[in-house]
Parts: structure tokens; C-alpha cells; sequence
């Protein structure tokens, strides 16, 4: 399930009743090995598709680092955009103030509203004030963002422009055929202007990220940006075909993929740089939504996977990280740090951001798979606990 597609089950069954309490629980331990990615570009799932199969690195990984409780830093306000769903974003430490970019959505039966992107400002990220009743933009002006915009990355540009890079969907909460695009501003409350066009697409019909691109992480190393995002062929439930891929650029605008050339197949013109462990581990199925932060010499990057129940109709999702000292060859956790366990019915998406000798990690969860309201819980780890 892809970043937004956990809020379909939303869409297709919403309630004004307000979720219950929400909380987390750490799932048990799973193992992680080589994966693969399937080699079938497109269409109904085969049983007998082969595999083309490239090494991700595991690591035994300490026990789990992060809090173990969860609470909720920032719900849905009473402003109308707002005040039913809200999705976190890129977090943006300018000045000691930090500035979160987050989504709000309204409800009105039987779905929930296009999102609209809003600011809230806070100097410890535990506490939150919204800086005003009013969106910042919601990229309606074109077709290619007809189904809602959302930041998951974001700096100040050495010129001080303020630019956030984000997932577009062609319709509300839709997890497929998503590219990404790119908004500036001469400060956070704008104004702000989405380019005209896409900076990042899926590559078309043979490669791994045949059928969109999702959820940026843009960080910048000397004079080059590095983003990271998903990508996935069909994203059918059955196939293991969501990966997390890498591009840089010298601008910010114009991004060229990670290729090995020594790769054929899916892989021709571009190759993934992480994928799903095992197919029996935690993250066997997908991963995606990468957020990456730089630490001094070393890499940690949080991540999102997802696979179908099969107890009951819906998704397991957990939320792990790995560390990597190059960005490219990554060291996995044994374990997952949070999942949709117990009084958690869903997560929709993540975001994190390093303050102070923390990594901080928030998303978004709901009580019920039937809530249309939820709320931007956190959860953090000290760095140094990360690279044991």
C-alpha cells in the first residue's frame, strides 16, 4: 500500500465519529535477507514471474531505540480545511523556529475533502502553534496535481528561498501513477508557486518505477542535492514491487536516477537503492515513503511497509529505519519501530527531522479504520542510539 493508499479505506467508509485514543505498540521482531523486485512490468499477477535479484544488506540491529510512547503533538483544527484529517511534512529549522508543512483535509459525506497545504511553527517539537487560519496553496491550478499535493521535503535555498518538494496524486488519496513536484516562496507564508511541471515521473513501461514516484527526501551534500523517493510498477498487493530509488541534481529542478550499468532488465535504466527484506520479515512486502537525514559522515533514513492482513480486510503497516555511511548501501534494523498494532488502525505518512541530539519521527494515525478524524502523533530515538 502505497503512501496515501491507507487513507482510501477512509474515503470508502468515513464516520464524523471521533477515533479513539490513539496510541502505538512495538510488533515482534521480524528477520530481513536478499530481496528481489519481479520482472513482469505491468498486468495481473503471475504466480510463476521470475525475479531479477539484487543484494539489499541486513543487520542484526540493536533493540529498538525509539520512545515507546506515542501522544498526539498536533489534530485536526476548527478551520474548515482542516478540521477532520491532517498529514505531517517536512519539518523546516530556520532560526530556531521550526515550521512544519503539513496537509488539512475537511469532511464531507461520503468522502474526505482535496487537502490544502498549511504551517505550524514550534521552537521544541512537542508543541505546535498554527500561524494562521488560512492554507498556504493546494496546487489545484493543474491537472497533473488534480488530486491533492503533499510536502514531504523541504529547505531554504542559500538565495533564502523556501522550497518544498512533494507527492502529487491524480486523484484524492490515490497510491498510483503519482509523480513528484516542487514549490518555492520567498518565506513560509508564501506566496507560494508550484511549478508548472513535474520535477521527477515514473519511467515508463519495463523499469521498476514503471508507474509513479512518491514521497521525496531531498538532502543537499556540498553543491548536491540528493533526493530520495518510491517508486512501484503496479503496486498490486500480491507483488513486492514498491522500492525506494535515488536521484541528484545540481539544482533542485532537474533530477538524473541512480543507475548501475552493470543492471539490465528492470533495472536498465535506473536501479532502486533499497527493497523489501524477505518476503516473511516485517518489511517483506514494500517499502517506502524514505525520509533522510545526514548525521555528520553517516546516513538514517525512517521508512514506511505495508502488506496485506490476513487475519482480517486491511493492511499491516510498520515504521523501521536503517543507517548507511554512502547513502546508497543501506544496513536495515531487525525490528520495526512502531506499527498499526492495537489502538492504531492506520498510517497515512511520516516525516522527521533531526532536532537537537534527537531524531524525531511523526505520523499520522486514526483509531479506526472508519475514522475520518486522526491526529500527528510523535515518536524519537537519540542519533548516536541509531548507529550502535
Amino acid at each position: 500500500m502505497g503512501m496515501l493508499a491507507a487513507a482510501t479505506l477512509v474515503a470508502a467508509g468515513c464516520s464524523t465519529t471521533s477515533s479513539p485514543s490513539i496510541g502505538s505498540t512495538t510488533p515482534p521482531p521480524g528477520s530481513t535477507s536478499t530481496t528481489s523486485l519481479r520482472t513482469d512490468p505491468g498486468g495481473a499477477s503471475d504466480p510463476s514471474t521470475t525475479t531479477a535479484v539484487a543484494s539489499t544488506t541486513t543487520t542484526e540491529g540493536p533493540s529498538n531505540p525509539f520512545s515507546s510512547g506515542s501522544s498526539p503533538v498536533i489534530g485536526p483544527q476548527g478551520q474548515g480545511w482542516n478540521n477532520n484529517f491532517v498529514v505531517p511534512g517536512p519539518v523546516i529549522d530556520h532560526d530556531g523556529t521550526l515550521f512544519m508543512f503539513y496537509v488539512g483535509h475537511t469532511y464531507t459525506p461520503p468522502n474526505i475533502e482535496r487537502g490544502q497545504v498549511g504551517v505550524a511553527t514550534s521552537v521544541d517539537g512537542e508543541f505546535w502553534a498554527f500561524t494562521n487560519g488560512e492554507p498556504l496553496f493546494d496546487g489545484s491550478e493543474y491537472e497533473w496535481t488534480e488530486g491533492g499535493v503533499y510536502p514531504t521535503s523541504g529547505m531554504i535555498m542559500d538565495d533564502g528561498t523556501w522550497v518544498l518538494w512533494f507527492s502529487a496524486a491524480p486523484r484524492a488519496f490515490s497510491s498510483r501513477a503519482l509523480v513528484i513536484g516542487r514549490a518555492t516562496a520567498p518565506g513560509p507564508d508564501g506566496p507560494w508557486t508550484v511549478d508548472p511541471e513535474p520535477v521527477l515521473t515514473g519511467g515508463g513501461d519495463g523499469t521498476w518505477n514503471a508507474k509513479g514516484v512518491s514521497h521525496p527526501s531531498v538532502i543537499r551534500l556540498d553543491d548536491e542535492f540528493r533526493m530520495y523517493f518510491d517508486g512501484h510498477i503496479d503496486d498490486i498487493d500480491s507483488e513486492r514491487d514498491r522500492a525506494i530509488g535515488l536521484a541528484t541534481s545540481a539544482d533542485g529542478v532537474h533530477w538524473d536516477l541512480h543507475d548501475d550499468p552493470a543492471t539490465d532488465g528492470l533495472f536498465s535504466s535506473s536501479d532502486p537503492v533499497f527493497r523489501a527484506g524477505d518476503v516473511d520479515a516485517w518489511d517483506g512486502a514494500r517499502v517506502m515513503a524514505p525520509e533522510v537525514s545526514v548525521v555528520g559522515d553517516r546516513f538514517i533514513m525512517v521508512y514506511l511497509s505495508s502488506r496485506r492482513r490476513t487475519d482480517r480486510p486491511g493492511f499491516l503497516q510498520d515504521l523501521g529505519y536503517a543507517v548507511s555511511t554512502d547513502g546508497i548501501s543501506w544496513e536495515r534494523s531487525d525490528q520495526p519501530v512502531l506499527g498499526n498494532r492495537g489502538q492504531v488502525a492506520y498510517i497515512t505518512n511520516i516525516s522527521s527531522a533531526v532536532i537537537g541530539d534527537s531524531l524525531v519521527v511523526y505520523y499520522d494515525a486514526a483509531g479506526n479504520v472508519a475514522s475520518s478524524f486522526n491526529a500527528i502523533l510523535k515518536t524519537a530515538a537519540p542519533l548516536e542510539a541509531l548507529f550502535e
